[in-house]
């Protein structure tokens, strides 16, 4: 909506270890991230579209369109040229001790990418890795093969599950 430039929410803790109690968790081991955060800025600065572009996530997450001509109901950044251009986003998540990172190009009518990588190591793993074919014009999904579909069967993403049910 409002951000035509990469902008990034971080939960990361400084090396400040004042407050660590209270206010910082480690799931993993050298990783200190806070447990909560504050957004504040002047009026029309892009609070509001911050905290639409997390509930555009989460609906997408849990919203399976049931027809294929669907709206992904993805909005663009719409004060220039840039319009027409897809969106992204990129989002780092720890669940049970484990690493992912979670990336999504989309349009207002197509998903044109969208991976999830988990770190067994310091090296990431594909979980699945989903592109759409323009020429087919239908998304191809792959799975990683690093993966046993016993290990798939455990990650939470409802798309996932869904798809090994």
């Amino acid at each position: 909506m409002s951000f035509k430039e990469d902008v990034t929410f971080s939960f990361e803790a400084t090396s400040d270890r004042a407050l660590d109690d209270y206010y910082v968790a480690e799931p993993i081991p050298g990783v200190r991230i806070l447990k909560m955060a504050m957004v504040y800025g002047a009026n029309s600065s892009g609070k509001s579209n911050l905290l639409k572009a997390f509930s555009f996530l989460w609906e997408f997450f849990n919203r399976i369109p049931t027809e294929k001509e669907r709206s992904t109901r993805f909005i663009p950044f719409m004060f220039d040229k840039t319009k027409n251009d897809p969106g992204s986003f990129e989002l780092i998540f720890i669940v049970e001790k484990v690493k992912y990172k979670y990336c999504l190009e989309i349009s207002e009518d197509t998903v044109l990418e969208e991976i999830l990588y988990y770190y067994p190591g310091i090296q990431p793993a594909v979980v699945f890795d989903r592109r759409f074919d323009t020429e087919k014009e239908m998304s191809i999904v792959k799975f990683g093969p690093k993966l046993q579909i016993r290990q798939l069967k455990q990650f939470s993403l409802r798309r996932l599950r869904i798809c090994l049910s």
